[in-house]
């Protein structure tokens, strides 16, 4: 049996868990608080240094994979997903995205959410 370091082990026990580039953000974004990221599983097995570490790391990956996706599949995720993904949902949370994408990507992730949400409600008033 392999052992995994915290970083293999949150991905491949949690968030593996979880569908979607979309919910996987979302998630990482409920794990933020103002004091840095939560979640006790990880702070319990690692500590509060490395666990918050290696949430921030994957927290930051998650974010890049979301803003270099195609649109398009970003809006599929989002369709499925309809009850837990929503425009509000996804709206960024001002400074929380800031210290993980910096100014400019949560600018970026601003855009991204502003315009799926607007391509969520073309494609309902489509259905």
């Amino acid at each position: 049996m392999r052992l995994l370091d915290g970083y293999e082990d949150f991905k491949v026990r949690t968030l593996a868990k979880i569908p979607g580039r979309l919910g996987k953000a979302l998630f990482m974004r409920e794990c933020r608080r103002s004091e840095g990221y939560s979640h006790w599983g990880m702070l319990n097995a690692y500590g509060e240094v490395q666990g918050r570490r290696i949430l921030r790391r994957i927290d930051h990956e998650i974010h890049l994979e979301v803003l270099r996706a195609p649109m398009d599949e970003l809006l599929n995720e989002m369709l499925i997903n309809a009850e837990d993904l929503n425009f509000s949902s996804l709206s960024p949370s001002g400074s929380s995205d800031t210290a993980v994408l910096g100014t400019v990507g949560s600018r970026h992730l601003q855009f991204v959410c502003e315009t799926l949400g607007s391509m969520a409600s073309c494609e309902n008033q489509g259905a």
